[in-house]
């Protein structure tokens, strides 16, 4: 056997460790801290994370399949993560800057592949922008630098013939990984403790009124997993059965859905814009639906029951701003609220509060005949009918009569009026109350 032969023989097996060993760290590490990610700032499931990359193959229907979908999506990233160590490992059998100097060569790369994932690789297979707010894309950028780039530059390093400085370096790596994975960990560990205690109910001597909590719930009749987060919240709104709380319930019905087959007659695309707008004040990667939010402070996937009642409950502690609603005047197809607000003190610096009026609709169902949920017949509660601006908070009062048209179609025994008051850039709500149209009494 030649010279050049063996080191043929030698290099192949190296190459396929080298491929295999770094696309199998990068892989992990970047889907454990999608999990992380996504767990923390959406309440979104591993099972989630994973269908939603299904879904660049599967579309919507992903997030239905259950596990088979999940499967599918964690093939597609490790495939990714394999993919990507292959280019580096090419490139560095040219480039010997990117063994030589693996920590700057992994950064970069991290940055490379995030630029072209985001760039390139999801609008081509999601057929649309990746537009994000800039902590997103810092958040982004980070994972992929330390999670994807650094591994898979380090790992290949090791490979090279500059054997003992690159397994310095992989021992310094190893260090930070070992911290940060620890970090992690008593995050995720103290986190669920803390939402426990925090989810205890009030107790009743401390608590002389309901705490009002506005729990918004995006939705949309074409959506297959819809129904069941449309039941949650028909069950909050109707059951008020959290100890301390006074949930007001609204449901605003997407657009996005409607030209998949079945047009929602609630929907807008203002509630799709609303929606949009909660995404880049909350810093998620993504609208879906359903998606539930908790006085304009956090989102999760609306049908799950423990993490709503956690999140109201934790809501109700915050302090609330005095909001008083009343009937002035009612006419067959109007209305005149008076609403007077007190007390609006906590206020983000820079920011404004917008005081916002909504007409909500319950009873509603609807026969669907196409569509993901072709063939069922829906329920509806507190449906928004209209939502509008109706001033802004001055020097912690406010005080107005609105006057609202309201549609002859509608039923007004089922219709109740919410004021809340919302900061215009973080979105967070800072109080509200309702009143229905008909006193039950």
């Amino acid at each position: 056997m030649s010279a050049e032969s063996t080191a043929l023989s030698l290099e192949v097996p190296k190459a396929y460790r080298a491929i295999g060993w770094a696309g199998l760290i990068a892989g992990t590490l970047d889907i454990t801290s999608a999990f992380v990610n996504s767990g923390i700032q959406g309440g979104r499931s591993p099972m989630w994370v994973l269908q939603s990359v299904a879904s660049g193959i599967l579309g919507r229907d992903s997030y239905s399949r259950g596990f088979a979908a999940a499967a599918l999506g964690l093939a597609v990233h490790f495939l990714i993560a394999f993919t990507a160590a292959t280019v580096f490992y090419a490139a560095s059998r040219r480039l010997t800057f990117l063994t030589h100097h693996p920590v700057v060569s992994g950064l970069l790369y991290g940055i490379t592949v995030w630029l072209f994932m985001y760039l390139v690789v999801l609008p081509l297979t999601f057929h649309r922008s990746f537009i994000r707010p800039f902590s997103a894309v810092a958040i982004g950028l980070m994972i992929h630098m330390l999670c994807v780039g650094l591994p898979i530059s380090l790992v290949v390093s090791r490979y090279s013939s500059d054997r003992k400085k690159s397994d310095t370096q992989m021992n310094i790596y190893r260090r930070v990984f070992l911290f940060a994975t620890l970090s992690a960990a008593m995050v995720l560990g103290c986190r669920p403790a803390a939402q426990l205690a925090q989810s205890a109910p009030p107790d009743s001597k401390e608590t002389t009124a309901p705490s009002a909590v506005l729990v918004e719930l995006f939705t949309s009749e074409g959506c297959n997993t819809c129904p069941s987060a449309d039941k949650l919240l028909s069950e909050l709104d109707h059951n008020q059965s959290i100890k301390g709380v006074r949930v007001i319930a609204l449901s605003e019905h997407v657009d996005y859905w409607d030209r998949l087959g079945w047009r929602d007659p609630f929907s807008s695309a203002q509630f799709t814009q609303r929606q949009s707008e909660y995404a880049q004040a909350l810093h998620f990667e993504d609208i879906y639906t359903p998606q539930m939010i908790v006085d304009g402070r956090t989102g999760f996937v609306g049908s799950k029951r423990a993490t709503a009642f956690e999140a109201i409950a934790e809501a109700a502690r915050t302090p609330k701003a005095i909001v008083r609603l009343a009937i002035k005047e009612s006419a067959s197809n109007s209305i005149k609220l008076s609403v007077q607000v007190e007390s609006a003190s906590d206020v983000a610096r820079g920011d404004t509060v917008e005081v916002m009026l909504a007409i909500a609709e319950s009873g509603l169902s609807s026969k669907v005949s196409r569509g993901e949920n072709s063939g069922r017949e829906l329920a509806h509660s507190s449906v928004v009918r209209k939502l509008i601006k109706i001033g802004k908070v001055e020097a912690k009062t406010f005080s107005a009569e609105p006057a609202v048209n309201l549609d002859r179609a509608w039923k007004r025994q089922q219709i109740k009026a919410v004021v809340f008051l919302q900061e215009r850039i973080s979105r967070r709500v800072l109080g509200a109350a309702q009143i229905k149209l008909v006193d039950e009494s």
